[in-house]
């Protein structure tokens, strides 16, 4: 998170740069096939959105 500019509502609205960059630190620590990296991705994404979506409702209740 401290590579965020600003606070944003989702993952969706980060700039692509910063959508990259989180994605590349996820997969500095796993090996897969390169031809899987567009369906892991995909899932990284999905699975960012989710745990960013429950951060914020967490960080709203507060």
């Amino acid at each position: 998170y401290s590579a965020l500019d600003k606070g944003h509502p989702t993952f969706t609205d980060f700039p692509p740069d910063t959508q990259h960059l989180w994605f590349r630190q996820f997969a500095q620590e796993f090996n897969w096939n390169s031809d899987d990296t567009l369906f892991i991705y995909h899932h990284f994404v999905h699975k960012v959105m989710d745990n960013y979506g429950k951060q914020m409702h967490e960080w709203k209740k507060k």
